[in-house]
């Protein structure tokens, strides 16, 4: 029996609920997956029982979610508006480091002079860290706002999608980060991410992680960010890694769900609040300071407690 799950987050997009399409598993192709929850949105969730990936069935077209990112920044992101100014003066105060995959990447890799492709990178935070510590950042988004972010900080980027994108550069590292769990198409830009690495290069996946829900009563990742098409699970990444001959060098579960202020539309009193903390306590290894993680823990965690983000690195073998 299908559950249905009542709102949480205020931002629940408006799908065209008549041109849904149907799919099969986004990762395997299974026909085998089974309905289990009915998102606030209206759409289906079902678990691949090959491959044990949550994936939303029917979905909306690749057109419509096209159109949908676009303008992805403006209308549907949490943080607060902020220009490219305050934006690029607010990641000067922050250290690098203080991002664990950052550090996890670092054990794995020189950052050195190493060319880094970050697909779908938002507001280019990660990009600008690695670039702070030698690497040569190149970025590839849809968003308009996105881009202009990207180039006021030095970043030589990309408008489009990974499918139309070609170079003859090969990365020591692609980073998908938030990425995967948006497109209809995740294998194919994983597998298209990896075949732009050099032999011995890393692929970094970081997403939310569908069996989170396993331990959440509140089936929380289910009922937030309703743009997601798919949700992967260690399994995934396990299976993904094996069809693609990648090795899986880093896999992980971690943190909690960063849940302040989204049961509401941004307000202008919130748009007008000191961005460097907003902004720091997105990052990973920030105290997430919210309603959901101060109910299951009694005192400060380390930053690897908890299970509600999916970490994981695979790399290219060296031929």
């Amino acid at each position: 029996m299908v559950q249905k799950l009542p709102p949480l987050d205020a931002r629940i997009p408006k799908w065209n609920l008549e041109n849904l399409i149907m799919r099969d598993c986004p990762v395997c192709n299974s026909h085998d997956a089974a309905a289990v929850y009915e998102r606030p949105d209206n759409l289906i969730i079902r678990i691949c029982r090959t491959c044990n990936t949550f994936f939303v069935s029917p979905c909306p077209s690749e057109e419509e979610l096209h159109s949908f990112y676009e303008n992805y920044d403006e209308n549907q992101r949490s943080g607060s508006r902020i220009n490219t100014q305050e934006l690029a003066a607010s990641y000067k105060d922050l250290d690098p480091f203080s991002d664990l995959r950052i550090r996890e990447l670092s054990s794995l890799m020189s950052f050195e002079a190493s060319r880094v492709l970050d697909v779908g990178f938002g507001r280019g935070s990660f990009l600008y860290f690695l670039k702070t510590l030698g690497a040569i950042p190149f970025g590839l988004e849809l968003d308009t706002q996105a881009i202009e972010f990207a180039k006021f900080l030095g970043i030589e980027v990309f408008q489009g999608d990974l499918a139309d994108y070609s170079s003859e550069t090969k990365f020591d590292l692609v980073t998908l980060m938030d990425l995967v769990e948006h497109p209809l198409n995740s294998l194919d830009i994983i597998r298209k991410s990896s075949e732009l690495l050099q032999s011995g290069g890393l692929l970094s996946i970081w997403t939310p992680n569908g069996d989170f829900v396993r331990l959440d009563k509140s089936l929380t990742t289910f009922r937030v960010d309703l743009e997601h098409m798919q949700y992967f699970t260690p399994d995934t990444c396990l299976f993904i890694a094996s069809a693609l001959k990648l090795r899986t060098v880093h896999l992980e579960t971690l943190g909690f769900p960063s849940l302040k202020g989204i049961d509401k539309p941004l307000s202008e009193k919130d748009a007008l609040t000191p961005l460097i903390k907003k902004i720091g306590k997105r990052i990973p290894g920030f105290s997430m300071l919210n309603n959901f993680r101060r109910r299951l823990l009694s005192s400060k965690e380390s930053e690897r407690n908890g299970s509600y983000h999916l970490f994981c690195i695979m790399q290219k073998p060296a031929q």
